[in-house]
C-alpha cells in the first residue's frame, strides 16, 4: 500500500508539501498540486483518515442514529447524508434504534464512546433534552436532529413541514364529500407527528365539520403496531380512508385492510411519499405528499459540518417544504374519482364459532373478515369465559358449528362424544408446521384428533432486568447468600431471590405474588410445583398417590411463596399477578405468555423486563385448541375456518395480536424476532412443557378436572386460612380425592 512518502518521492516534493495538500493547512501551486494528484493516481494512494484523526486529535466519525432502515424515508435520508459526506473528510457511523427509547440512549452511547465528531439523530426521546445536553451541546459536540425535536435542546434541526400537507389533503378531501376519514399517526409526542395531527385537526376547523376523537389513531410507528390498530379499528367502525404518516404505518394499514376483505377502491390508504422519479412506486399505497429525503439528510450534514467548521451560539433550524404540494394532491383526487365499488353479494347462514373471551382472541376475531372474503362464508363469533364455554359445550354443543377448547377439557370432551373425530381430516393440515408434539397434546384422545392446535401458552419466567443487573443489588445478594443474583433456576433459589427483594431490600415492594382467588386461578399454582418437585398424584389405573413427600415439598414451597408474595393473594387472579408484575409491584412473575398478549408492554412498561425458563424447567402446557362439535351440520365449512385459523399465514397476524400460535414458523421468523426477542424462548419452552397430571382409569371413565382443581384447592385454602396442619391438608386431599375417583370406577 503507498504512503504519503512513496507519493512525495513520486512528485518530487517534500512529505510536508503532501500533507498541506492533502489537509489543506498551506497553499500549495496549482503546478504541485497537479503532480501530487497525478502521483496518488498513479499509486492508487488514499488517505488514512483514521490515522489522520489520531494525529489531528479531531475525530470524523459522524454520529447518525435513524429509527430503522426499513421506511423507505428513513433509506433516502441515509443516502442524503452519505452523498454530502462523500465530499468532505467525514465518514458516517450508522446505528438504528426501531423508536425504543433504551435502544437509542444504547445506540448514542456507544457512539459516545467512538468519540464521534457529532451527531445526526432522529430520536425517539423528545424529554432526553438534558442528557443530550450534558453529553453533547455542554461538551461542543454538535447535534442535528431531523423531525422530531428532543425538549428545548440547543441544537441544529431539520424538518419537513408536516402540517401543510396533511392541512391540504384532507381538506380536498372533505370538499370531495369525505367525512370519516381516519388519520394514523405516530405518538403525539413527536412533534412531527404532533404537525401531522394539527394539520388534520386544522382542515376539519377550517371546514367547520366536527371531527369525532376516534378518527386520531395514535400508534407506534411500525407496521405490526399499526395493522394491529387498524384491524380492530376496521372490526369496530366503517372509515371511508385511512391516511397514514409514514410508510411503515401504511404497509400495516394495507395489511389489515387486506384482512378485512375491503378492496382499494372500498377502503382507499393515502401516505406521506417521498421524492421519485417512479410513480408506479405508490399504486398500492398512493402518497399525497413528497418529502424531500435526500435533501433533509443533505441539509442535516451541512448544517452539522458548519457548526463543526465555524460555532454559532444560535444553531441553525431549517424546516423543508413539499415543493409540488398541490400536483401531489392533485393527482390522489383524480385517483379516488376514478376508483368504483364493487357491489356486494349476497351470504348463506353464518357459520357459529365459540371463542374464549381473551385479549388476543378479540384481537383476532378483527381477522376473521379476511376468511369471509376468501370463502364468501359468513361468521357469527361468541366470545365466553372459560367456566360458560365448558358449560355451552355440555349441554348446548349442536349450537355451535367451531368450538375452542382449554387443553384439560379434553379427556371429558372426549369419553362424553362431543367432538368429532378429525383424524381423516388430518390431510388437509400441514402436519409439519406446528410445534412438535403438539398436535398430539392439544388433539389426541383415545386414537382419534378432536382438535386442531390453535394457542400455545407455555409458562414462563417474566423478571425485571433493572433489578437483577443493577450492581448494588447484585453485591448485597452475594453478601448475604453467598452467589450470584440470577433468575433462578431451582424453585429454592425462586424463593431465596423473592425473599431478598420482598424482605431484604427496598427496590421493588415485593418478590413475586401469587394467584389464589379461585380454584381457576390457584390450581395451577399447586401443579406448577407438584410438577417442580416431581411428584406423581396417580398412579396406574387411577390410584391416588398424592400424600407424599414431594408433595410436602411442593406445599412447603407454596406456603413459603405466599408469605412472600404481595399480601393480596386470596384476591388476586393470574391477570392480577401479571399486571402488578409490569406496574413495578414485583420483581419476578411465573405466567402463562397470553397474560402478556400485549407484546410491546414488555418493552413501554417503564422497566427493562427479562425472560427465561420457569425454575426447575417444568412450565405448565397452557394452550386452546378448535374443534367441530358432532352434530355441526356444516362441517365441510367449519373445517375450511379451522384450516384458515390454524395457518402459516394467520399465526404471523395472531403474534402481532398479541396470541402465540401453535405454528413453528413464526418463533424462527427474525422480523418477528426483532420485534419479540421472546419468542425463541417460547419455542424452547416446548421441549420441557409438562401437562398436569391426570387419572387414567382402566374402565377409560372420563374424571372432571375441574372437580379435581376443586379438591386440591380446598383443603390448600383450609391450611392458608383456617391453620389446617400441612400433614392434615394432605391427608384429607389424599381421601377426598381418593372418593371421589373411586366414585368413577364403580
Amino acid at each position: 500500500m503507498a504512503t504519503i512518502r512513496d507519493v512525495a518521492k513520486l512528485a518530487g516534493v517534500s512529505t510536508a508539501t503532501v500533507s498541506n495538500y492533502l489537509n489543506g493547512t498551506k497553499p500549495v501551486s496549482s503546478e504541485l498540486s497537479r503532480r501530487i494528484r497525478d502521483a496518488m493516481d498513479r499509486l492508487d494512494y488514499t488517505q488514512n483518515t483514521f490515522a489522520r484523526s489520531l494525529r489531528t486529535r479531531k475525530n470524523l466519525e459522524i454520529g447518525v442514529v435513524l429509527p430503522n432502515l426499513d421506511d423507505l424515508y428513513y433509506v433516502q435520508i441515509l443516502n442524503g447524508i452519505q452523498t454530502a459526506l462523500a465530499g468532505s473528510d467525514y465518514y458516517a457511523g450508522v446505528l438504528c434504534s426501531h423508536d425504543v427509547p433504551q435502544l437509542e440512549r444504547q445506540c448514542v452511547e456507544t457512539l459516545l464512546k467512538r468519540q464521534v465528531g457529532g451527531l445526526i439523530l432522529v430520536s425517539c426521546c423528545p424529554d432526553a433534552e438534558a442528557w443530550y445536553t450534558a453529553n453533547f451541546t455542554e461538551k461542543g459536540r454538535p447535534v442535528v436532529t431531523i423531525d422530531r425535536q428532543v425538549g428545548e435542546l440547543q441544537a441544529g434541526r431539520v424538518c419537513f413541514d408536516y402540517a401543510a400537507p396533511v392541512r391540504a389533503v384532507t381538506k380536498a378531501l372533505l370538499r370531495e364529500g369525505y367525512r370519516r376519514i381516519c388519520l394514523f399517526s405516530g405518538p403525539e409526542a413527536f412533534s412531527s407527528e404532533a404537525a401531522c395531527i394539527r394539520g388534520f385537526r386544522a382542515a376539519y376547523e377550517e371546514k367547520q365539520i366536527p371531527l369525532p376523537p376516534e378518527q386520531l389513531v395514535q400508534t407506534a410507528v411500525t407496521k405490526e403496531q399499526a395493522f394491529k390498530r387498524a384491524a380492530l379499528l376496521l372490526n369496530q367502525q366503517q372509515p371511508e380512508l385511512l391516511i397514514a404518516t409514514s410508510g411503515l404505518i401504511a404497509e400495516g394499514l394495507l395489511e389489515a385492510r387486506q384482512l378485512s376483505g375491503q378492496t382499494t377502491e372500498e377502503l382507499p390508504i393515502l401516505t406521506l411519499g417521498e421524492e421519485r422519479w417512479n410513480d408506479q412506486a405508490d399504486i398500492h399505497l398512493p402518497s399525497f405528499s413528497s418529502r424531500p429525503a435526500i435533501r433533509i439528510g443533505s441539509t442535516a450534514v451541512e448544517v452539522l459540518l458548519r457548526q463543526l467548521t465555524a460555532p454559532t451560539p444560535e444553531p441553525e433550524r431549517l424546516t423543508l417544504e413539499d415543493t409540488y404540494l398541490a400536483a401531489n394532491c392533485s393527482r390522489c383526487l383524480q385517483r379516488l374519482r376514478m376508483e368504483q365499488q364493487r357491489p356486494t353479494a349476497s351470504h348463506p347462514r353464518p357459520l357459529e364459532v365459540l371463542l374464549l373471551d381473551m385479549a388476543c382472541i378479540h384481537s383476532f376475531s378483527t381477522l376473521i373478515r379476511d376468511f369471509e372474503h376468501r370463502t364468501g362464508i359468513p361468521v357469527h363469533v361468541q366470545v365466553e369465559t372459560q367456566g360458560t364455554i365448558l358449560h355451552l359445550l355440555e349441554t348446548e354443543p349442536d349450537r355451535y358449528d367451531v368450538v375452542m377448547y382449554n387443553l384439560p377439557w379434553l379427556q371429558n370432551l372426549g369419553h362424553a362424544g362431543i367432538l368429532t373425530d378429525l383424524t381423516g381430516e388430518l390431510f388437509r393440515f400441514d402436519l409439519d408446521a406446528f410445534l412438535p408434539r403438539s398436535v398430539a397434546r392439544f388433539g389426541g384422545w383415545d386414537r382419534q384428533c378432536l382438535g386442531i392446535p390453535f394457542l400455545y401458552a407455555p409458562q414462563i419466567l417474566y423478571y425485571r432486568r433493572d433489578l437483577f443487573e443493577n450492581t448494588a443489588l447484585a453485591a448485597e445478594y452475594e453478601r448475604l447468600y453467598g452467589t450470584q443474583l440470577r433468575p433462578p433456576l431451582t424453585m429454592q433459589s425462586y424463593l431465596t431471590v423473592a425473599e431478598f427483594f420482598t424482605e431484604r431490600t427496598d427496590a421493588v415492594p415485593y418478590g413475586i405474588s401469587v394467584a389464589a382467588a379461585d380454584p381457576i386461578n390457584f390450581a395451577p399454582e399447586i401443579y406448577f410445583r407438584l410438577l417442580a418437585f416431581d411428584s406423581r398424584i396417580y398412579g396406574p389405573n387411577g390410584a391416588v398417590t398424592f400424600d407424599n413427600s414431594r408433595t410436602r415439598r411442593a406445599y412447603e414451597n407454596l406456603l413459603e411463596s405466599i408469605r412472600l408474595s404481595t399480601p393480596d393473594y386470596g384476591s388476586n387472579s393470574v391477570s392480577d399477578t401479571t399486571a402488578r408484575f409490569l406496574s413495578g409491584q414485583t420483581a419476578m412473575n411465573i405466567a402463562y405468555s397470553p397474560l402478556f398478549s400485549e407484546a410491546l408492554d414488555l418493552q413501554e412498561s417503564g422497566y427493562r423486563i427479562g425472560f427465561a425458563l420457569v425454575p426447575s424447567r417444568t412450565p405448565q402446557l397452557g394452550g386452546w385448541a378448535l374443534g367441530i362439535p358432532r352434530e355441526c351440520i356444516r362441517k365441510k365449512d367449519a373445517l375450511r375456518f379451522l384450516q384458515w385459523a390454524c395457518s402459516d399465514r394467520i399465526a404471523t397476524y395472531l403474534t402481532i395480536m398479541g396470541g402465540q400460535s401453535a405454528i413453528s414458523r413464526t418463533y424462527h421468523n427474525d422480523e418477528l424476532i426483532r420485534l419479540y426477542p421472546w419468542l425463541p424462548l417460547y419455542y424452547r419452552s416446548n421441549a420441557y412443557v409438562c401437562l398436569p397430571d391426570t387419572p387414567q382409569l382402566a374402565n377409560g371413565a372420563a374424571v372432571p378436572q375441574s372437580r379435581l382443581d376443586e379438591i386440591l384447592c380446598k383443603w390448600a385454602y383450609e391450611t392458608l386460612y383456617h391453620d389446617l396442619p400441612l400433614s392434615d391438608a394432605l391427608a384429607n386431599t389424599q381421601r377426598e380425592l381418593e372418593r371421589f375417583i373411586g366414585s368413577y370406577t364403580k
